[in-house]
């Protein structure tokens, strides 16, 4: 399946560790990796290891980039 194929799609992923803006995430049942933009809105400690659903948003430069459809936190 080609990365563009992949976009729309909802996943489960399971974040593996974080550089810069990014965490980097495996898809669970498929050797691919999935980067999430770091919002602000986790601390590392709550998200690595552990498995998430995300849609893909994006494939830019061969890396699939997807947004967490869980629960958001929202500071007021």
């Amino acid at each position: 399946m080609k990365l563009k194929d992949y976009i729309g799609k909802v996943m489960h992923i399971q974040i593996i560790n974080k550089e810069n803006k990014y965490y980097i995430s495996k898809a669970i049942g498929e050797n691919i990796s999935v980067y999430i933009m770091d919002d602000g809105d986790y601390e590392e400690q709550e998200l690595i290891g552990k498995i998430e659903k995300c849609i893909i948003i994006d494939a830019i430069k061969g890396n699939l980039i997807g947004f967490l459809l869980t629960n958001r936190k929202f500071e007021n």
